[in-house]
């Protein structure tokens, strides 16, 4: 974590039973668009970039809908990361990084 500059790096290691895909979610709020190989999060108070690190993608960005504290529909976006190719062990990192 670099504070400062507004960065965040994350990475997750795995190990599977076999060779397969792996992925890590990122929960975001509906305004996220992939722009390249990034997935931009747009708030009220902030610009937020994720930035996969080689051998990382983002797979997808999905809408998902949910029905909040108050029983109220509500969307989010599931930014899918995985790994460039199928492994069975491995890490995927991404960097967050504010704008």
């Amino acid at each position: 974590m670099d504070k400062k500059r507004g960065r965040l790096s994350i990475t997750d290691h795995f190990e599977l039973s076999q060779a397969g895909s792996f992925e890590s979610i990122v929960i975001a709020p509906a305004d996220t668009r992939q722009e390249g190989n990034d997935a931009i999060i747009t708030t009220e108070h902030a610009h937020i970039r994720i930035q996969p690190s080689p051998g990382t993608r983002i797979r997808a960005i999905e809408a998902c809908t949910y029905k909040d504290h108050q029983g109220k529909k509500d969307t989010v976006q599931r930014i899918r990361l995985a790994s460039d190719q199928d492994s069975a062990s491995g890490s995927l990192s991404y960097t967050v990084l504010i704008d």
